[in-house]
């Protein structure tokens, strides 16, 4: 693991401790909540814990596009900085 992914995983850079506070993010969760509650009511028990299981992985995978794109975006930070260096 490079310097930059074990900088995202000691949690200091993750997103998870980020809150996100936007009204647009806070309407898109309202409605995914009560959508979601909405679909469990329908739901067999069974068909709830395939959903379960396909929804956990999919957050394993967007962890891991987040950690992706911290360590690109902070590698094109660094670069843009080595630029201006160079320009002075």
């Amino acid at each position: 693991m490079c310097v930059l992914g074990k900088l995202w995983k000691d949690g200091s850079m993750s997103i998870k401790s980020e809150r996100f506070s936007g009204e647009e993010y806070k309407e898109l969760l309202r409605g995914m909540v009560e959508t979601e509650k909405n679909m469990f009511e329908q739901m067999s028990n069974q068909q709830i814990q395939l959903y379960n299981d396909v929804d956990e992985l999919r957050s394993e995978i967007c962890a891991i596009e987040n950690e992706e794109a911290f360590v690109s975006g902070f590698r094109l930070g660094a670069r843009v900085m080595l630029e201006v260096m160079g320009d002075v």
